[in-house]
């Protein structure tokens, strides 16, 4: 697809609401793959009609809106005819990722509502998956047309030197909730010096509940252990397990265990999730590019931390991370921190250790982002892989499992 189009479509198609139409989905059935097959028809059809806009949400179909989908999807059908190359659907969401006749590929995602109407549906860049089986040409080829910014770094334990492939390979790139990896080092490093134990209780207390909550969250005035907290931050990803774990280490024994395991000094203060969630991409008390070392900042960044958070990262549906004040890094500096957290994953108590002694993979997303460290085992060791991804709009980095999987592959074809 053309550059323009994909960031046009891209930027006008992040729309989101609440489906009250009582009308039958498109075809018969109520299925989010009828409404993706019925849509992509569309798509190497005529487009969209005013008659189907009974297939569409309220929130999508009144207004303003519709002008804009029916406008979108144009541009889209312009560039067609369209072939489905691969495709998922989970319950109510449909992602269809689309090659033209031309050999240009789309990502189509929608959702249905609980009438069966269209009530979330956008367009994005996407990865076509005959990369994975593509030579180094067409690797670099696909690559160079992403609409992000973007690292990837592969490091053999053991070994001093990481690869590194990408666009950014030397930028300070969103971790996301990979940085909760960087907690767990903290953890490792305070059990190892004795000032921490795996069977230790913590009194998860309300500053510690952050965003967002899931049935294995710990309540206000829980206790739980460490070992306990640190397997549910990393199989999970709960952020109040990690408030309450960072609260214990401290962001400097956090930023310690960085500095060990990297050699190089963390950028700014190891900030909590209630902090990255409230003030980073949520409420926006703060502005782009504030300086953490400024009074105000700080006093701002600690009432945060103290309130209650009011954001739903779901909710949110442009980017809104921004350098400095959201955990970011250096793919090749993470791969590092994976590599020493590997090597030290004996320190855990059983719980910890059962997610880690194994293939072990922390994912991570934030409107924008997208992030993942793992490590796996062959017969001659282990090796930790680290990809970070940031897009301009949401829709960017729609296509995770696509981008990921190319990270994947420019890293096997540059070595």
């Amino acid at each position: 697809m053309r550059t323009s189009l994909v960031l046009a479509v891209a930027t006008v198609l992040v729309l989101a609401g609440c489906s009250e139409s009582p009308d039958p989905a498109p075809r018969p059935g109520a299925s989010a793959s009828s409404a993706a097959r019925w849509l992509v028809d569309g798509l190497n059809g005529e487009g969209l009609s005013t008659a189907d806009r009974r297939y569409f949400s309220s929130a999508l179909s009144d207004g303003a809106q519709w002008p804009e989908v029916t406008r979108a999807v144009r541009a889209v059908v312009d560039d067609g005819p369209w072939e489905v190359v691969d495709e998922e659907t989970k319950g109510p969401v449909a992602r269809r990722v689309l090659r033209s006749s031309a050999g240009r590929t789309l990502l189509l995602h929608l959702e249905r509502g609980e009438g069966g109407a269209i009530d979330v549906l956008w367009f994005g860049p996407a990865v076509d998956r005959s990369v994975a089986a593509a030579d180094v040409q067409d690797v670099r080829r696909v690559s160079s047309t992403l609409p992000v910014r973007w690292s990837a770094a592969a490091l053999r334990v053991g070994e001093d030197r990481a690869e590194v492939v990408g666009a950014s390979p030397e930028d300070l790139l969103p971790m996301a909730s990979v940085a909760k990896v960087v907690v767990a080092a903290g953890v490792a490093r305070g059990i190892d010096d004795g000032r921490l134990s795996p069977r230790q209780a913590v009194r998860v207390g309300a500053r510690d509940q952050s965003a967002p909550v899931t049935a294995r969250t710990p309540a206000a005035g829980e206790r739980r252990t460490i070992d306990e907290l640190v397997a549910l931050m990393l199989q999970t990803s709960d952020n109040t397990a990690t408030d309450a774990l960072l609260r214990v280490v401290g962001p400097d024994g956090v930023t310690a265990a960085w500095e060990e395991a990297t050699g190089r000094r963390w950028s700014g203060p190891f900030l909590s999730t209630k902090q990255v969630l409230q003030a980073g991409w949520g409420a926006e008390p703060l502005p782009a590019g504030a300086d953490l070392g400024d009074a105000e900042t700080r006093e701002v960044l600690r009432r945060v931390a103290a309130a209650t958070v009011d954001v739903d990262p779901r909710a949110v549906t442009t980017p809104r991370w921004q350098d400095g004040l959201d955990w970011t890094a250096r793919s090749t500096d993470i791969a590092a921190l994976g590599a020493w957290l590997l090597e030290h994953r004996g320190l855990f108590g059983p719980q910890a250790r059962a997610v880690l002694d194994d293939d072990f993979t922390k994912p991570g997303g934030a409107p924008g982002v997208v992030a993942e460290l793992r490590w796996t085992f062959d017969d001659s060791g282990a090796t930790v892989a680290v990809a970070q991804f940031a897009g301009r709009t949401t829709s960017d980095v729609g296509d995770a499992e696509g981008l990921l999987m190319l990270a994947d592959r420019t890293l096997e074809v540059e070595r």
